[in-house]
């Protein structure tokens, strides 16, 4: 947490929830909102896409829906989302109740899915240093261009 703090303004879980994993994170993102809309997304994915909250707030902003997240090309990325403030007891009630899955979560809530089938190299997670690599070698391939 130290180490994110120095980069950018963090939020711990809120006690009650501590452990319960990422929407553990989430709740505590949208006890902290400050506004009727919440865009997430995790740390360890550097090529989403510019317009990935627009397109994720578009339907909500409409009144189609209170959650949505992104998918591509047929495969669920539910940690990109985006939602209302709203959802803040429902999701409370979930944890409390011992509910620990996103997806479980979201479908619960009605969440839609929005295709960024147009962005496929966008969700590539970097969880190890071999995947590292092959991003630095994808990322070398805009500079040169």
């Amino acid at each position: 947490l130290e180490r994110y703090a120095a980069l950018a303004r963090t939020l711990p879980d809120t006690p009650e929830f501590a452990g319960c994993g990422p929407l553990a994170g989430l709740e505590a993102g949208l006890a902290a909102c400050a506004v009727p809309w919440l865009v997430a997304v995790p740390c360890d994915l550097p090529f989403l896409p510019a317009d990935l909250a627009s397109r994720l707030l578009a339907p909500l902003l409409r009144g189609e829906a209170k959650l949505s997240a992104a998918s591509c090309t047929g495969r669920q990325h539910p940690v990109c989302m985006a939602l209302s403030v709203e959802l803040l007891e429902d999701l409370r009630a979930y944890l409390r109740a011992g509910g620990r899955k996103v997806r479980e979560w979201q479908a619960r809530a009605g969440a839609l899915q929005i295709a960024f089938d147009d962005a496929p190299e966008a969700f590539r997670n970097l969880n190890t240093p071999d995947d590292l690599a092959a991003a630095e070698a994808y990322a070398s391939q805009w500079r040169q261009s």
